[in-house]
């Protein structure tokens, strides 16, 4: 009974707390695509910033916690780890459970244990917790009716789908309280009692019970800009090749300013001091006038700072990255260049200067043998991967293994570009199977027609989701 109280005391401070909370949460102002980068557009995204502006939650990939892995299951060590953040409990130096020794999540269980909150995962014995299992949304109810008190059942039986359900009193509970409204919008007749709880559907469970305000993000879309991949294909193509990289940008309708404003913006410094380094070759202080697309050409009105005349190979690279970032719009073909309003004569891949418009055929010396364009260069990708682009290699073929956090290959295979005698676009679908957000790799090579050794090695890091 002890223990109870202390939960239920909790309840009147924290009503006060969250009315605060809920004050700070809705005026802060968040970046495009707020806290996450895997929620962007999620039903609940409001919810998940509002209880990240609470420290409820920190992310899902410590230390960085750019993520929060939206679609993934919440373990019982997470659900105590949100409970307590939100409750603020006092540590509890009993060590309750025998089976949490060594878990991340140890000490917000014990205090967890110590506010009657929980009771265990083995009754009745009950001195186990199972920090690792996770959590149904049955389950969820019994832990949020004890964690803030609700009592009310209103009139009882709120869902057709929980009869016979062991949680039916706190599911009914939880409902009269408004902090569910079902499983089958907009009907919600359904609980789903037996359903895995999704963290992004926590996210919501905890922003109402907390009476938090969502704060929605404003939104944003992925743009492409190309850089240089310090990399070497083969003695007779030495790179660096440009790549597209993933951009998280504010969404706009002007969709090509955004990638060259992005491209302009230049690589981040992590990617500066990656292995193999990425670079560009786009000058310093470099703005964008304008861009307009008009029957297949883009004209770009760059300041004089882009110098695209300059009789060096940086001038010709820079060109390749706004020409590969330009016609990667299905609208555009070709490339025309201004600077600060003025025609300019423009310098290809062999150093010849033109004033025609110019096409990525004009640059095939900065693009990988195998040049994947999809998916983007550290993407968040999801099952099926969908993997194009263009390849110039012998007999058409070349293979990829996709890896995991690990290092190790889920899936491999070989694959076959529309021609072996010329530059071929190729499109294959990997489906993988992960348990949880990660770090992973698309490599990409081929086999050497001289001795048989991989050439032509590129490798692409992704975010893979399950």
């Amino acid at each position: 009974m002890q223990r109870i109280r202390v939960a239920r005391s909790l309840v009147v401070a924290l009503t006060a707390l969250a009315m605060s909370l809920s004050l700070v949460a809705s005026a802060q102002e968040l970046d495009p695509g707020g806290t996450f980068i895997d929620d962007d557009g999620n039903v609940h995204e409001g919810n998940i910033e509002a209880i990240a502006a609470a420290d409820v939650t920190r992310g899902c990939n410590p230390p960085d916690n750019t993520w929060f892995c939206p679609g993934e299951p919440v373990t019982r060590g997470q659900m105590a780890a949100f409970l307590n953040r939100a409750l603020g409990l006092a540590p509890s130096a009993d060590d309750r459970f025998s089976d949490d020794e060594g878990s991340t999540f140890e000490n917000d269980i014990d205090a967890l244990a110590a506010a009657g909150i929980t009771r265990g995962c083995n009754p009745p014995i009950n001195d186990q917790f199972c920090p690792d299992d996770f959590v149904t949304r049955g389950q969820m109810a019994a832990f949020l009716v004890r964690a803030f008190g609700y009592t009310d059942a209103g009139e009882g039986d709120l869902f057709e789908d929980d009869d016979n359900s062991v949680f039916q009193e706190d599911i009914d509970r939880l409902g009269t309280a408004g902090v569910t409204k079902g499983c089958n919008p907009p009907d919600n007749t359904w609980f789903c009692p037996s359903d895995l709880v999704l963290r992004d559907q926590m996210a919501s469970f905890l922003a109402r019970a907390l009476e938090l305000t969502e704060n929605r993000p404003p939104p944003v879309m992925v743009a492409a800009p190309y850089f240089f991949i310090d990399e070497v294909g083969h003695r007779n193509r030495t790179g660096p090749f440009v790549a597209p990289f993933a951009r998280r940008v504010p969404q706009t309708a002007a969709t090509a300013r955004a990638s060259l404003e992005a491209l302009l913006a230049g690589p981040t410094p992590d990617e500066t001091n990656s292995i193999p380094g990425i670079s560009t070759e786009i000058p310093a202080g470099t703005t964008l006038n304008s861009v307009t697309i008009s029957n297949g050409v883009a004209t770009v009105d760059l300041s004089a700072q882009f110098a695209a005349d300059e009789p060096t190979e940086s001038a010709r690279q820079r060109a390749a990255q706004v020409v590969f970032t330009l016609t990667r719009f299905p609208s555009v073909d070709e490339v025309r260049f201004l600077e600060d309003g003025a025609p300019v004569q423009v310098r290809t891949d062999n150093g010849q200067l033109v004033s025609r418009a110019v096409n990525r055929g004009d640059y095939l010396d900065y693009q990988a043998a195998i040049s994947v364009e999809t998916p983007l260069y550290g993407a968040l990708v999801d099952d099926p991967l969908r993997v194009t682009g263009d390849a110039a290699v012998f007999e058409a073929t070349f293979e990829f293994a996709l890896t995991d956090w690990d290092g190790r290959i889920i899936e491999e295979g070989v694959v076959m570009s529309s021609s072996g005698v010329d530059w071929g676009t190729f499109d294959f679908t990997i489906d993988y199977d992960v348990d949880f957000t990660q770090r992973g790799s698309l490599i990409v090579w081929a086999d050497s027609a001289e001795d048989g050794s991989r050439i032509d090695i590129r490798e692409y890091p992704l975010i893979l989701r399950p």
